[in-house]
């Protein structure tokens, strides 16, 4: 069977008011946003959260792996901040599919565990503020 006719699917993130979506499918390493290179993404500032899921997984672990991000929405911070994210939720769901839940498991505890979550950023809501301090 090809390897181009593997798709494992298409993955929606939100981060604020900008929309990530990613297919993820078998290949050569390739990540693309918008057709472009992750290295060719402004503002340049922000390089290293784009590149945060390849430099704490390892580049080894998207050797086999072709990912094409589609964002729009928002400004471009939060764009860029949707990006990581939505790579990380595609490479583990590719790895839930095609390999052992082992390393399903092992790549989401090394995603979960980083800054990969960006909780802080979630709007407060008016149920915590009523909640008593301890």
């Amino acid at each position: 069977m090809p390897s181009r006719l593997i798709h494992v699917g298409a993955f929606f993130v939100g981060k604020k008011t900008a929309t990530a979506v990613v297919h993820c499918k078998r290949g050569s390493v390739l990540i693309k946003v918008n057709g472009r290179p992750l290295e060719m993404i402004e503002p340049r500032t922000l390089q290293y959260k784009l590149l945060e899921p390849v430099l704490l997984l390892g580049k080894e672990r998207f050797a086999d792996v072709d990912i094409r991000v589609h964002v729009k929405g928002g400004g471009h911070v939060a764009q860029i901040y949707a990006i990581p994210q939505s790579i990380s939720k595609a490479l583990v769901a590719y790895y839930q599919k095609y390999n052992c839940e082992k390393k399903k498991k092992e790549y989401q505890a090394s995603c979960g565990g980083s800054s990969l979550e960006y909780e802080h950023f979630e709007r407060p809501r008016w149920e915590d503020r009523l909640r008593p301090r301890v």
